[in-house]
């Protein structure tokens, strides 16, 4: 399906007298010394020019079409957004948000966040409200430097601006910031990109900016920013993205007829348009029914690398490189292991080409570094070419080849070092991902190596060691547990009860990942912890009100916060969640029901791992002699 010319055409005659009102009126009230750069951007074919450059943020490749961009148009699904309040909303402008201001979308691995973004950013393109400009961080020229690198990319394009303008039109609000991967970042660059964020919040209170992230960012914990998720994909939503996806064609009516008819492990995990991309792909090969997401990527490289010969009757393509297709597989899951280990998901050809060597020689094949990255963005398209750079097509790609890497290494004292370097509070969290793969690709050595180790580190750092058994969570060690978590509260003037609370996601990763993967699955098994905790917060309105207007040293770490984010009447704190839990202002009894079931199920996991293990390794020894 593609977008009908007439319906193309009267968008563009739309989108852009959209953006010669808003072009106007930053003319009109621009100063003198920026009004003639104004001026020219008002030019007809100057305004042509930029509404064709916003309008290519829909155009896109994607796992489901690689050989060519597509118009998000063709296959976009409404999105569902919900706040910390599960306040869900289907979102079809920066409008319809459930939360007001700056605001942090927060989204899982395929879950659409970066698909979400460029739909709101085209949508903007014809309200004629402001100019709204559409960035991967990913992409900065200068760490921590978003102005600069939006004016750069925009005079790039021929639109001269410089700091100044964009100070002037952003005053004024007459742009609209989409600034896509946060998590994307690099671990140095974060601290920067945050205060960038966060004086950007201050100096231009009338300019929205809208960000994506995975879950576990820092910028969840800036007050200047309120948190919303994408909602999961449920019910019939997945039979309607599989039918948009299918173009509605036989194939894609009997796997929605597959799925009802067998409904098991694999309707669980379809919560993410990838997934159900993924999902269409493998069935169309196999008309099977995957049951994990390491079995869609297992079987998704051996479908790329030779659908295109499979497509054609007796045609067999040629390849590059005169290595087996194992091989490749071998040499590919090195290079996503280097890229990952380099944290580079993007990088010049040159760069490309030396860790391709080094993953050749590691996997002792004989090829030419060239021709094999040649071959894999050729082929598969799980390496794009992006201008002068390359990249994955999506980031879980890298992260599935890089765990396979680690998985199919045949010496265990290897695996060890990378297990062990795992251990403790910090490392693991870059490769959340990744471990979660090895848990399914790799149980014996996950269990032995990482998990059992870790569990043995936090029950001997929180818990004095490991117990028999878990009845209750003594409220110091949940304020411990919780000592950096905050949120922020927003109270009415002259009133007992608070108007709005946000809290700041605590998902456990701070203290590593045996509590962190108990947490994610009491959370995906019994509901949101995050509701769950919010009700905690607000036991008991009038004290809790009155607690914070005290602005007690004990509660309050912050006071009132700045005027960035205080509304005509109300007053807005940011509370630490531990003052809060020893004042009375929480519900210790609904907080240690949680993090009491979250810790019996660490050590439930625990217990069924050790058990695994010693059954692995006397399954062993019978094969002695």
């Amino acid at each position: 399906m593609t977008t009908p010319p007439i319906i193309a055409a009267t968008g563009a005659v739309v989108g852009t007298k959209a953006l010669q009102l808003v072009l106007t009126d930053a003319y009109t009230s621009s100063k003198a010394a920026i009004s003639k750069r104004f001026r020219k951007w008002r030019e007809e074919d100057q305004i042509s020019h930029l509404y064709e450059h916003i309008a290519t943020v829909r155009k896109v490749k994607t796992i489901w079409q690689i050989d060519r961009e597509l118009d998000l148009l063709e296959f976009y699904h409404p999105t569902r957004v919900e706040d910390s309040r599960d306040r869900r909303a289907t979102v079809s402008t920066v409008d319809d948000l459930p939360v007001a201001g700056n605001t942090l979308v927060e989204g899982i691995v395929g879950q659409g966040k970066s698909i979400f973004l460029r739909y709101l950013c085209s949508q903007e393109l014809y309200r004629g409200k402001a100019i709204p400009l559409f960035f991967e961080l990913r992409r900065m020229s200068q760490a921590g430097n978003i102005t600069r690198s939006l004016c750069e990319r925009l005079s790039s394009l021929g639109f001269e601006i410089d700091e100044m303008d964009f100070r002037e039109l952003a005053a004024d609000g007459k742009v609209i910031l989409f600034l896509d991967g946060f998590d994307e970042l690099a671990d140095e660059v974060v601290p920067l990109a945050i205060d960038e964020l966060e004086r950007l919040s201050d100096q231009f209170p009338k300019t929205r900016i809208i960000v994506t992230s995975r879950p576990d960012n820092q910028l969840a914990h800036s007050p200047k920013f309120r948190l919303c998720r994408l909602a999961p994909l449920a019910g019939r939503e997945v039979d309607d993205v599989i039918l948009k996806l299918t173009g509605g064609d036989e194939l894609g009516h009997r796997l929605v007829a597959s799925l009802k008819a067998n409904p098991g492990e694999v309707q669980s995990i379809l919560t993410t348009p990838l997934m159900i991309t993924l999902l269409v792909i493998t069935y169309r090969a196999f008309e099977t029914l995957p049951e994990t997401l390491s079995a869609f990527y297992e079987h998704l490289f051996e479908i790329l690398w030779s659908r295109h010969d499979d497509s054609k009757p007796g045609y067999r393509r040629k390849k590059r490189v005169p290595i087996n297709d194992g091989a490749v597989r071998r040499v590919f899951d090195a290079v996503c292991f280097i890229t990952r280990k380099q944290n580079a998901l993007e990088m010049q050809r040159n760069k490309l080409l030396e860790i391709a060597a080094e993953a050749i020689e590691l996997r002792q094949a004989q090829c030419d570094e060239a021709a094999f990255i040649d071959d894999i963005k050729e082929i598969t398209n799980l390496l794009l070419r992006d201008g002068a750079n390359y990249r994955f097509i999506h980031k879980s790609v890298q992260e599935f080849h890089a765990a396979s890497y680690i998985a199919n290494i045949r010496d265990d004292r290897q695996s060890l070092t990378f297990y062990s370097a795992m251990v403790g509070q910090e490392r693991w969290r870059s490769w959340k991902q990744e471990l979660l793969f090895l848990r399914e690709t790799d149980t014996l050595r996950f269990y032995r190596y990482f998990l059992i180790p870790e569990t043995s580190r936090f029950c001997k750092e929180y818990l004095g060691g490991i117990p028999h058994e878990w009845r209750s969570t003594p409220i110091e060690l949940i304020c411990r547990l919780m000592n950096d978590c905050n949120f922020t509260v927003w109270i009415k003037h002259g009133n007992d009860y608070y108007d709005g609370l946000e809290y700041h996601h605590f998902d456990g990763s701070p203290h590593g990942g045996a509590f962190a993967a108990a947490w994610a699955d009491y959370d995906r098994a019994e509901g949101e912890i995050g509701d769950a905790i919010g009700a905690a917060l607000t036991r008991g309105s009038s004290e809790f009100v009155a607690a914070i207007r005290d602005s007690s040293p004990t509660l309050v770490d912050t006071g009132p916060l700045g005027s960035s984010l205080r509304k005509e009447g109300v007053e807005v704190f940011k509370v630490h969640v531990p003052a809060a839990i020893r004042s009375g202002a929480m519900d210790y009894c609904e907080l240690d029901r949680i993090f009491t079931r979250v810790i019996e199920r660490m050590l439930v996991e625990y217990r069924y791992a050790q058990q695994y293990v010693h059954g692995q390794e006397r399954a062993a020894q019978i094969l002695e002699f």
